[in-house]
């Protein structure tokens, strides 16, 4: 066997010795707790450590947040089928003689005596105000506004069941941990109780 083998099973057992020391200390740790006098008032319930652990918990919260994020994806992919309304306004002003004149003629204000030459040339500034109000509304696009919609309620169905799954699986591990506790704690208390 060649030394980087070697180093690799030394690696591998002094990891599993540091799980076996730190399960040891839990026992131990476990056993002196519950040794602990029946008179203390602080004793945990299940009830109250399932809801700790729903609270608590980075997975769960991390699920809920998917839910929203779906729930968000929902209403922007409705947001497709709602007509857009634009409005804008814009003022400018200027005596450039190339902006005068066309601003004039758009304003359909252009006379016979804006044609003399000073004028053209050198003309008063003049503002120019516009005021713009559009819509859109996509009335046909194959179907694809409708899919996107149903592919996002369908997403946000799954998150919700992912969501569901992950606080059962929590809860599932929790009454699990704290039977097992009573169970070991049983188990401690059972010779004492046999002298």
């Amino acid at each position: 066997m060649d030394e980087t083998g070697r180093a690799c099973r030394g690696s591998e057992l002094r990891t599993r010795l540091k799980f076996i020391t730190a399960a040891i200390a839990a026992a131990w740790f476990l056993q002196v707790a519950m040794a602990q006098p029946a008179a203390e008032s602080s004793k945990l319930t299940l009830q109250q450590a399932v809801n700790i652990a729903l609270e608590k918990n980075p997975l769960r919260k991390a699920a809920l947040a998917d839910t929203r994020v779906a729930s968000a994806d929902v209403r922007e992919a409705r947001s497709v089928l709602i007509p857009r309304l634009m409005f804008s306004e814009t003022a400018t002003r200027g005596n450039d003689p190339v902006y005068v004149f066309g601003s004039e003629l758009r304003q359909q204000r252009f006379t016979n005596a804006d044609l003399a030459l000073n004028r053209l040339n050198t003309p008063t500034p003049i503002g120019n105000f516009s005021t713009r109000l559009g819509g859109t509304w996509n009335l046909f696009d194959s179907f694809a506004s409708w899919h996107g919609v149903n592919r996002a309620k369908q997403t946000n169905e799954a998150a919700g069941h992912q969501l569901a799954c992950t606080e059962q699986e929590i809860v599932f591990r929790v009454v699990d941990s704290y039977y097992a506790v009573l169970l070991a704690a049983d188990s401690a208390d059972a010779p004492m109780r046999g002298s």
